[in-house]
């Protein structure tokens, strides 16, 4: 069984964390999202609230498969071309970045804000500052924009997936649900 990456192809680690990842993220992203369409404020802070926990319980997680990602490289596909395989490697690298500006953002947004992490009322995550308004406001910017980032870079990222699928005749589809 193939757990770690070779030269042309992912390992079950990769595949596991690239799809642990889309999860977190796509139900990150519902949950924060859709909290603007809810109609009372504390309807919208328990869904924010529901979206920290879920971010924080996951955090180490996420920096895992950064750090797992940058570690092992990217696995080349024998028939892809090096532009085709550039344009992965910087849609893969502009993932990572946006969702470590995430993991950065989301705390410090919080703390800056004056407020302190709760986690599902199992616990508190105190500010080690007090409110910082300007940082505030720049560490919200930037984490709407990381969030931005990552959908339109996914839906960049699966647009060329089901190219491979559809168009090229590759196997560079499947290599994301079992090792080569």
């Amino acid at each position: 069984m193939q757990f770690k990456d070779s030269p042309s192809s992912y390992g079950w680690v990769s595949i596991m964390l690239h799809w642990f990842t889309t999860g977190i993220v796509l139900t990150l992203w519902f949950i924060a999202d859709s909290a603007s369409t809810l109609e009372t404020q504390q309807q919208q802070l328990e869904q924010i609230s529901l979206h920290i926990s879920i971010a924080v319980s996951a955090y180490l997680f996420l920096w895992l498969r950064i750090g797992w990602r940058l570690r092992e490289g990217h696995p080349e596909i024998a028939d892809q071309g090096p532009v085709d395989h550039l344009v992965a490697k910087l849609a893969h690298y502009l993932l990572l970045l946006a969702l470590a500006l995430l993991l950065l953002t989301g705390p410090v947004m919080v703390w800056s804000g004056g407020g302190e992490i709760r986690v599902f009322d199992w616990f508190v995550i105190p500010g080690p500052f007090g409110p910082m308004p300007v940082l505030h406001e720049l560490s919200e910017r930037v984490h709407h924009m990381s969030g931005l980032t990552i959908i339109l870079v996914t839906l960049v990222h699966a647009a060329g997936a089901l190219k491979h699928l559809m168009f090229d005749d590759d196997d560079v589809f499947l290599r994301i649900f079992t090792p080569k």
